[in-house]
């Protein structure tokens, strides 16, 4: 019980840890704007969408 309970408290840090890290919104939009130029619409448009809501 007792490792299942540090695992769980391990596995949850990690993952607000993870989930603290945020890219610049502006080399998001180079990088959509490289994708989309390079024929990669999809990928470029999911960039650029995550693009935006990081400015907020």
């Amino acid at each position: 019980m007792r490792k299942a309970a540090l695992f769980l408290s391990f596995f949850l840090a990690t993952q607000w840890l993870v989930a603290q890290q945020s890219q610049n919104p502006d080399q998001l939009l180079l990088d959509a704007r490289e994708l989309i130029f390079d024929g990669k619409y999809q990928e470029g448009r999911k960039l650029a969408f995550r693009a935006q809501f990081d400015w907020a």
